[in-house]
């Protein structure tokens, strides 16, 4: 399984389309995947990068395969993130075929 977790993070594509970059009030700093009793999960640390607090957030990941198949989502929901305070989301699945990720959507208001 440790293995597996391996080639996760090897194939994990860092991506936020130009659309979403333009309005983004959060920034999503880093990404691992990690084993839970439920299944596994992104976990990473996110930024609030305005001088407010953020009333809600949700983070949608998308699932692929080891063929670049989109197999599932995954997601990551958060309320009162404050402005210089770092926000450690986790983002569950429990997709067994899932072997890359790619962040889509970033939604804050």
């Amino acid at each position: 399984m440790t293995r597996m977790f391996a080639i996760f993070l090897l194939s994990v594509i860092s991506f936020v389309s130009p659309a979403i970059a333009d309005e983004v009030l959060l920034r999503v700093e880093s990404t691992e995947v990690v084993a839970t009793d439920f299944g596994r999960e992104i976990v990473g640390i996110a930024h609030n990068t305005t001088d407010a607090s953020i009333s809600s957030a949700s983070l949608t990941f998308n699932l692929y395969d080891h063929s670049g198949a989109k197999v599932g989502e995954a997601h990551a929901h958060g309320s009162h993130i404050e402005p210089g305070v770092p926000w450690r989301f986790r983002a569950l699945f429990t997709e067994p075929s899932a072997t890359s990720y790619r962040l889509v959507n970033i939604l804050a208001f």
